[in-house]
C-alpha cells in the first residue's frame, strides 16, 4: 500500500467530514463544546477510513466490502431503531434542534458512515471516474444536512466553499494514475511537477477570492424550503391557566423573586399570548408543538428583527408558562411546546425552582418612524385578533370618537392608548376580571373614577382597537427595569399585562395603555404624535398639521428593490464564477496534459502537433496516415515543413524501432513540436485562438499513455 493511495483516502474522509458539519445546527445536546452530532459523525468516518486503507493492504475487492458495510449497517441500524421507517418523519416532527438520542442521532450517523465507506473506497484504486465518488458523497452529505436544518446550517456558504476548494486542491495535487516511464531512469513518481502545484495554489486562492465576497451576501430567506412541511406536525391541546388572575398575586408581592435573567434579554419577556375571547375570559387556542416544528405563523415576523440570547433561572415562577420573547428560535428545556402563531412557550410538566434554560430568538425592531406609514392585514387575514363576539355597541361608539381625527394606524394606536389611560386609576390591588360586564364598569362607570389592574386596562385596549379594525391581543409579562444590566432578578412587581397590535412588514408592536403608579410613561415620538392630534382637534382639518397616511411607501419600495438587485447580483456572479471555473479547470487540465506530452519525447511531441490541428478546427481523418499528416501540414506551413519531416521521422523511429537501436542526442522533437503549433495557431481563425487554452475537444482523443 502506497502513501498515495492513504493520502487520497484521507482526501476523501476529509470531504466527508467537512460535509457531515452540515447536520449539527439540527442536533441539540454538547460535547467537547461542539454539536454532539460533529464527533458521532468524525467517528464514523475515521472507521470508512481505518476500513478503506485495510481493504487497499489485502487487496480486498471494493465493490464486495461496500456491500457488506451496507448491508450490515442497515441490520445494526434496525436493531438500534425498531421502526427505522420511520426515522426519516420522526426526525421531520422532533423540536429543532432535534435531541441526541439514538432514536435520531442513529440514522444520520448510519448515512454519514455508509457514504464515506463508499468515498474512501473508490480512492483506493482510483480510475479516470473515481476522482468524483468522493465529492459526490460529501454534496449528497452537505445537501442531506442543509434540508434537515432547512438552509440554516451554512448560510453565508463558508462550508460549502470550502468543500469546493478542497474538491479541486484533491483533483489537482493528488497523483492519480501516473503515465509509466519512458526511459529507465525515468521512475514512476507520485509528486506533481511544482509547475502544476504552484497553478494549484493560484487556482484555490483566486476562487477564494471570487466566492468569499459573495458569500456574504448570502441568506436564508422567510420562504425556504423545509422537509417538515411534507409531514404532518404533531399538536399538542395544552391545558394550561391564563396567568391573568396571579396578575393581582404578584403585584401584591412586588419583592418576591420569579426569574433571575442573564445574557441579552429584550426590553420585555411574554409569559402568556392571550388573542382568543369569548365574551367572559382570554385564552390562547393556538397550534401548540415541539420547538423547531412549528409550521409558518398565521401573521408572519415583520422584516426588521432584534436578535437575543438569554439564559434564565427559575426562582419562585410556578405554572407552565415559559418566559420567552417573540419568536424563540432554540430552547435547551425538554417537553416544552411552542405556539406557532404566537412564540409563547408552554411546559409541559410545569416550571419548578432552580430549574435553568437557554433561550435564543428575534422580536420585532421597528421604530415609530416606520411605523407611521405602516398598514395593517386585511379582515380575513388578521380574522382571528379582529373577533369580538356580541360586544357591546358602546365599546365600537367610544373607540371610534377616540380615533376620529386619527389618519393613520399608529394615530389610531396612540389614540386609544391616551382613550383608555385618561380618567382612570392603576391600583394592583384592584378585583381581577376582563369579561364584558367587567370591562364595561370599567370605561363606563356609574359613579367614581375608573380603577383598574393591567389586566382590564390591556383587555379593554384590545377590544376597541379592534373594534376600529387593528388586529390586536393581550399579553403577559415581566418589564425589564430601564437601565438594568444582567444578571437581574425580575420580581412580582415587573410581572403586567399589556396589548399589542400588528402592522404589515413590521410585526407585533406593544403599547402601554395603563398608567404607572408615577404617571404615564411613553416614548417621546409618541407624545409628539399625540401632541399633534390634539392640535389637530382645535384646527381645520385640511390644515397644515393633517398627517399623510403612508409617508414611508417610497423608501419601502426602494428596500424592497434593492433586495431584489441583491438578489440578482449573486445569481449573475455565481454563473461568473462557475464559468471562470470551468475555464480554469480546463486550462490546468490542457497544462497537465502538455506536461504529460512533453514526458513522452518524439511520441508526445507528434501528439502536440495532432492536438493543434484539432484545435484550429481541421483535425485528421481516420483514412490519412501519418506521412499524409506531415505532407499537410508541411504544405500548409511552409515555415515548418522541414520540422514537420524532421518530427514525423523521429516519431516512427520511437515507435517502431528496436528497443535497443541507437537514439539521437540531444533531441528536439518538443522544440519542433511547439514551432510547429505556434505556426498552425497563428493560421487558426481569431476565436479558435480565443479559446485555444482551454478548449475541451483535444481530451475527446484519449488520455496520452507512454
Amino acid at each position: 500500500m502506497t502513501r498515495a493511495i492513504v493520502v487520497r483516502v484521507v482526501w476523501a474522509g476529509a470531504l466527508v467530514t467537512l460535509a457531515a458539519t452540515a447536520f449539527s445546527p439540527a442536533y441539540a445536546g454538547r460535547t467537547l463544546a461542539l454539536p454532539a452530532i460533529v464527533p458521532l459523525s468524525l467517528g464514523a468516518v475515521l472507521l470508512a477510513v481505518i476500513l478503506a486503507l485495510v481493504t487497499a493492504r489485502l487487496s480486498l475487492p471494493r465493490w464486495t466490502v461496500a456491500l457488506a458495510v451496507t448491508v450490515l449497517t442497515s441490520v445494526a441500524l434496525s436493531l438500534v431503531i425498531p421502526n427505522v421507517l420511520d426515522a426519516i418523519p420522526r426526525l421531520l416532527t422532533a423540536p429543532r434542534p432535534a435531541p441526541t438520542s439514538p432514536d435520531n442521532v442513529a440514522p444520520v450517523v448510519a448515512v454519514v458512515f455508509v457514504a464515506a465507506v463508499v468515498a474512501c473506497l473508490a480512492e483506493v484504486r482510483p480510475r479516470a471516474t473515481a476522482a468524483a465518488v468522493a465529492p459526490a458523497a460529501a454534496g449528497l452529505i452537505y445537501l442531506l444536512g442543509a434540508l434537515l436544518a432547512a438552509g440554516k446550517t451554512d448560510s453565508r456558504g463558508l462550508v460549502a466553499l470550502t468543500l469546493v476548494l478542497l474538491t479541486a486542491v484533491g483533483w489537482i495535487l493528488l497523483p492519480r494514475d501516473a503515465p509509466a516511464p519512458t526511459t529507465a531512469s525515468d521512475s514512476p513518481s507520485s509528486r506533481r511537477p511544482l509547475r502544476a502545484t504552484v497553478t494549484a495554489l493560484i487556482a484555490s486562492a483566486a476562487t477564494a477570492l471570487l466566492v468569499a465576497p459573495l458569500a456574504g451576501l448570502g441568506s436564508v430567506r422567510p420562504d425556504a424550503f423545509d422537509p417538515r412541511s411534507l409531514v404532518t406536525t404533531p399538536r399538542q391541546d395544552t391545558q394550561v391557566l391564563s396567568p391573568l388572575p396571579m396578575l393581582g398575586v404578584w403585584a401584591d408581592q412586588t419583592d418576591l423573586p420569579l426569574i433571575e435573567v442573564t445574557g441579552r434579554p429584550p426590553a420585555r419577556l411574554t409569559l402568556a399570548v392571550l388573542p382568543d375571547f369569548e365574551g367572559a375570559s382570554w385564552s390562547n387556542n393556538g397550534r401548540f408543538t415541539v420547538p423547531g416544528a412549528a409550521p409558518v405563523a398565521d401573521l408572519p415576523t415583520g422584516a426588521t428583527t432584534l436578535s437575543y440570547d438569554l439564559r434564565v433561572r427559575v426562582l419562585g415562577l410556578g405554572g407552565g408558562w415559559v418566559p420567552s420573547a417573540g419568536i424563540p428560535t432554540a430552547i435547551d428545556l425538554d417537553e416544552v411546546r411552542v405556539d406557532a402563531d404566537s412564540g409563547a412557550v408552554v411546559a409541559l410538566e410545569g416550571l419548578r425552582e432552580d430549574r435553568r434554560y437557554r433561550l435564543t430568538g428575534q422580536v420585532a425592531a421597528a421604530d415609530d418612524a416606520v411605523l407611521a406609514g405602516a398598514a395593517v392585514p386585511a379582515a380575513d387575514v388578521a380574522s382571528r385578533y379582529l373577533r369580538t363576539p356580541q360586544i357591546p355597541a358602546a365599546f365600537a361608539t367610544y373607540a371610534r370618537s377616540g380615533v376620529a381625527r386619527a389618519t393613520t394606524r399608529l394615530e389610531q394606536a396612540v389614540a386609544l392608548e391616551e382613550l383608555v389611560r385618561s380618567g382612570r386609576r392603576f391600583s394592583p390591588k384592584a378585583p381581577s376580571g376582563s369579561s364584558y360586564a367587567h370591562l364595561e364598569q370599567f370605561l363606563f362607570p356609574a359613579s367614581g373614577s375608573s380603577v383598574g389592574t393591567s389586566e382590564q386596562f390591556a383587555a379593554s385596549y384590545v377590544l376597541l382597537a379592534r373594534s376600529v379594525g387593528l388586529p390586536s391581543r393581550l399579553v403577559v409579562g415581566l418589564q425589564l427595569p430601564e437601565g438594568a444590566t444582567t444578571p437581574v432578578t425580575l420580581t412580582g412587581g415587573t410581572v403586567q399585562a399589556w396589548p399589542e397590535i400588528y402592522f404589515s412588514d413590521v410585526g407585533w408592536v406593544p403599547f402601554d395603555p395603563t398608567p404607572t403608579q408615577e404617571g404615564s410613561a411613553r416614548s417621546a415620538p409618541r407624545q409628539q404624535l399625540l401632541d399633534r392630534l390634539g392640535e389637530t382637534a382645535d384646527a381645520d382639518d385640511n390644515g397644515d398639521d393633517t398627517a399623510t397616511p403612508n409617508p414611508q411607501r417610497g423608501p419601502e419600495s426602494r428596500l424592497s428593490s434593492l433586495s431584489a438587485q441583491d438578489r440578482t447580483l449573486l445569481l449573475g456572479a455565481a454563473v461568473v464564477l462557475i464559468a471562470l471555473l470551468l475555464v480554469l479547470a480546463l486550462a490546468v487540465a490542457r497544462q497537465r496534459r502538455r506536461l504529460r506530452l512533453r514526458r513522452l519525447g518524439a511520441l508526445g511531441a507528434w501528439q502536440q502537433q495532432i492536438d493543434a490541428l484539432v484545435l484550429a478546427g481541421t483535425p485528421p481523418t481516420p483514412p490519412e496516415s501519418a506521412t499524409v499528416i506531415a505532407g499537410r501540414v508541411a504544405g500548409e506551413h511552409p515555415s515548418v515543413a522541414e520540422s514537420a519531416g524532421a518530427l514525423l521521422v523521429r516519431a516512427e523511429h520511437a515507435a517502431y524501432a528496436p528497443q535497443d537501436s541507437t537514439a539521437w542526442t540531444g533531441d528536439d522533437s518538443w522544440e519542433q513540436a511547439v514551432a510547429i503549433t505556434t505556426a498552425i495557431r497563428r493560421a487558426a481563425p481569431w476565436w479558435r485562438r480565443a479559446i485555444w487554452w482551454c478548449d475541451p475537444r483535444v481530451f475527446r482523443r484519449g488520455r496520452p499513455r507512454g
